[in-house]
């Protein structure tokens, strides 16, 4: 069992059908050597998910408000989460 994980989550209805979003997600996470362990991105393309290591994951969570910071301020991406202890 992993041990020690945790979730960024950035949701928002204005991620539908827009290219570029992983890849501006993942980037950013590469950008600090963050290894993701794992993804999920709803059906509806309204949020995508992934696990970290959870001590990466104020890193990560702040590299990805930065990237989004834009979308953020106009409410196109109502958030990026942090979910600490999922396993």
């Amino acid at each position: 069992a992993m041990r020690d994980m945790c979730l960024i989550n950035v949701m928002g209805r204005g991620m539908v059908g827009i290219p570029g979003v992983s890849s501006r997600l993942f980037s950013a996470l590469h950008s600090l050597s963050i290894n993701v362990i794992a993804i999920a991105q709803a059906s509806s393309e309204q949020s995508i998910s992934v696990a970290l290591v959870k001590e990466d994951g104020p890193r990560a969570r702040a590299a990805v408000r930065e990237v989004f910071r834009s979308e953020l301020s106009a409410g196109h991406i109502e958030d990026v989460q942090l979910e600490d202890d999922v396993a």
